[in-house]
């Protein structure tokens, strides 16, 4: 019965995705969707010829650039292992693009339409002995063909939390979590959902922490900066250096407010703007207000020793720019909510941030370990500045204790698979 449903099922996915082949001319987002999708044949034979060279082969399933960065870890442990076949497939456009962009070596595509026979030549292809699926992608037509080829793993695993509202939906992901050999999730709470909303049984599920503690501190041991960030960091080599990431007007005018009730803190600090929109109607108003409040500034490809804040107008250098803080203010939560709190934590530096965190996992976290602040006004903003002023080591120190300690997730899974 099951095998006749999914066979139904992949009927319709092939006919659906067919007319969204017919009318993505129409909508460039279909368009951009679309692109790629159908796997040519001589590809499908180039990945089973690189699969026959190898003695084994795992499979990774992850949506999209996020799930990609936390399957990494594993991914380059298998990477290690000699004649290990990997392939990563996509569900959407844009983490294939970040693989390209970050240089992925091993072979990676997108999902076809969810349809056990467009699963199968890949499978076919691949005969992995292991899939690996990130965090919540569960394609009916995927899971019935990879569990005949394969074990399923489910990574970071996180149920749907309001799924119990709506009962068919709620059943139809029952069953399909069921394809699981193992269940590997973040902590207990994502345990006890699975088990009593999902009627997972308590053998299949594996509390291993989340593998982007591990990716983040990874990345962190990278020594290597963009000679941009040298220049700058050799330039203000005698200060201390306050980074605001992802930082909007309302993090400025906190900043520059704070900045007003004790200037005297500039002579011994170097403070970073790095902008979440770099259009240039805010990198002009940025300037405009640096001006007005008499602050000396110049932009990151053309720094000079006598600014007192450097305005960076260029994208992808904020994590290696957390590398050279000493302090690290994360911008987003004055106003809407808070961006990624990782990236610095893992450097170890310390750091705060707005009211609005509470959509951050991560950065409620941090709060109740007490290795951020939460920042309401520019008194307190300048508190929290000047208490770390004086004790800059130690707060680093803890902080990265704190995310050493939330580590381990990769070591747990590969020692259950």
């Amino acid at each position: 019965m099951r095998t006749f449903l999914i066979f139904l099922y992949s009927f319709f996915a092939s006919a659906i995705f067919a007319l969204a082949k017919i009318f993505k001319g129409f909508n460039p987002r279909l368009e951009f969707q679309f692109k790629d999708r159908i796997p040519p044949r001589d590809m499908v034979q180039k990945i089973a010829h690189k699969r026959s060279q190898c003695a084994d082969a795992v499979l990774f399933f992850c949506s999209s650039a996020g799930e990609y960065e936390q399957a990494k870890p594993l991914i380059l442990h298998y990477g290690t292992c000699a004649k290990t076949y990997i392939l990563i497939v996509f569900h959407s456009q844009s983490g294939f693009d970040f693989a390209r962009v970050r240089n992925e070596k091993n072979d990676y595509c997108l999902a076809p339409a969810d349809a056990v026979w467009s699963w199968g030549s890949i499978f076919a292809a691949v005969n992995p002995r292991a899939t690996f699926v990130i965090r919540y992608e569960l394609w009916p037509a995927f899971l019935e063909t990879a569990a005949k080829y394969s074990k399923l793993y489910l990574v970071n695993g996180s149920a749907p939390k309001n799924a119990s509202n709506n009962k068919i939906k709620k059943s139809l992901q029952s069953v399909l979590l069921k394809y699981f050999n193992k269940v590997f999730v973040v902590d207990e709470n994502e345990a006890k959902n699975f088990s009593h909303n999902y009627s997972i049984t308590p053998d299949k599920i594996i509390v291993t922490g989340d593998t982007k503690y591990d990716r983040v501190m990874q990345l962190a041991q990278v020594k290597s900066l963009p000679t941009i960030i040298k220049t700058a960091q050799e330039m203000f080599s005698n200060k201390l250096i306050l980074v605001l990431g992802s930082c909007y007007k309302e993090d400025i005018l906190l900043l520059t407010n704070a900045i007003k009730k004790s200037k005297q803190l500039l002579d011994n600090w170097h403070v970073i703007l790095v902008p979440h929109e770099l259009d240039e109607t805010n990198l002009n108003w940025i300037s405009h207000h640096l001006q007005t409040e008499k602050l000396a500034f110049s932009f990151i490809d053309s720094s000079k020793p006598n600014t007192q804040v450097t305005i960076v107008d260029k994208v992808g250098l904020l994590t290696s720019i957390y590398g050279i803080a000493n302090l690290a203010w994360v911008g987003g939560a004055i106003h809407n909510r808070v961006h990624n709190v990782l990236e610095p934590a893992s450097y170890g530096v310390p750091l705060a941030f707005g009211p609005n965190y509470h959509t951050s996992h991560e950065a409620i976290k941090l709060v109740a370990s007490k290795k951020a602040d939460v920042i309401l006004d520019p008194d307190q903003f300048m508190e929290w500045w000047t208490k770390h002023s004086e004790e800059t080591q130690t707060s680093k120190h803890d902080v990265l204790k704190y995310m050493t300690s939330l580590c381990g997730a990769t070591s747990i899974i590969l020692k259950e698979v």
